[in-house]
């Protein structure tokens, strides 16, 4: 338990008490349970798993047992993996855009450009043979910062140019068609697949592999702006579940397209798992990442690889087996040198 009280001194003074009323709230509204004893509760999860007040909510731990909370990778479980598993110094490449795209171009298998000090003639060749790219930050997370822009909807290369470096944004890339059978699901953004790796020596485990579906009106697929998951058998490929967002939403078809989601077959699935178990092999000091897969007509490719991936996304209550245990076991299985 030592290892989390640092995590838990961080968290406390850094504590947004807005945003801990809001998760009270909705757990008193969920469970029918007084706030005190909710928060003493909350508090208790904290120090004996790692569980943010988050965590708590979208776990819903109000409704589970401490034998079932302990299976869980919480907040805490999760930055203690990256920092036994993944090298600081390595860590930074997956943390800055640029770097990423550098090291794994070939995986990429798409145009990229930085914008800081760029001309106009060399945004021109970038642009040329483009119809639409998409403007990036070169940190950040959540699908935060991302815009779509079409060539079409400026009168000039020169004034898109100027637009582009008016925006703040620091990449522009190629935008990614995806393959037919993926835009059925969603057409308003390029849904992927989170795969994660987990690399022993030159052993490489798939972990985990969920598909993320887009659900606004941004051109992301990100659970956190408001997109669904739904979890992937590793071995075929189909998707096992229905959909889920963070807001408890449960969907067994898109809610926009109406594509049936459980049963859904990612095309190319084994070329995603070795497109996966490539990078993870290249992918020095890192032995835990969560890899984002976008598929094309022409096979998959790489959006982005996560060196701290989310696990919020892995243990939605809808996708939980009957005994509504974590995803915690399989990195306990794998990792029992951690003593997680």
């Amino acid at each position: 338990m030592s290892h989390r009280i640092p995590h838990l001194y961080h968290h406390l003074t850094h504590l947004n008490v807005p945003a801990l009323r809001e998760s009270l709230s909705q757990c008193a509204e969920e469970s029918g349970k007084r706030k005190l004893p909710l928060l003493a509760d909350m508090s208790r999860c904290a120090v004996r798993y790692g569980a943010g007040f988050r965590d708590y909510a979208l776990f819903r731990f109000y409704e589970l047992s401490p034998a079932q909370r302990a299976t869980y990778v919480t907040r805490g479980i999760n930055e203690k993996l990256n920092a036994a598993l993944n090298d600081k110094a390595h860590c930074r490449i997956f943390d800055d855009k640029a770097l990423f795209y550098a090291r794994y171009f070939d995986l990429l298998r798409r145009r990229w450009l930085k914008l800081e000090d760029c001309t106009l003639s060399r945004f021109s060749g970038f642009m040329n043979g483009l119809s639409q790219i998409v403007l990036k930050p070169r940190k950040g997370s959540c699908g935060t910062g991302i815009r779509l822009l079409r060539a079409t909807d400026f009168s000039s290369i020169r004034e898109m140019y100027h637009f582009v470096q008016d925006s703040g944004a620091e990449l522009a890339e190629e935008a990614v068609v995806q393959h037919p059978v993926m835009a059925k699901l969603f057409s308003g953004s390029v849904n992927t697949i989170r795969v994660g790796t987990l690399r022993a020596g030159d052993t490489v485990h798939l972990l985990y592999a969920f598909l993320r579906m887009g659900n606004s009106g941004e051109p992301v697929d990100n659970l956190n702006a408001g997109g669904l998951c739904a979890p992937v058998d590793i071995q075929t490929g189909i998707v096992t579940h229905p959909g889920c967002d963070k807001a408890h939403g449960v969907y067994c078809a898109h809610p926009k397209s109406g594509c049936p989601i459980p049963g859904f077959q990612i095309p190319c699935w084994k070329e995603i798992r070795s497109l996966c178990t490539l990078a993870a092999l290249r992918s020095e000091g890192m032995r835990y990442v969560g890899w984002d897969v976008a598929v094309t007509e022409d096979g998959p490719l790489l959006i982005e690889g996560n060196n701290l991936p989310g696990f919020d996304i892995l243990q939605l209550p809808a996708h939980l087996p009957a005994d509504k245990t974590g995803i915690l076991p399989r990195f306990r299985e794998l990792l029992p040198e951690l003593n997680l």
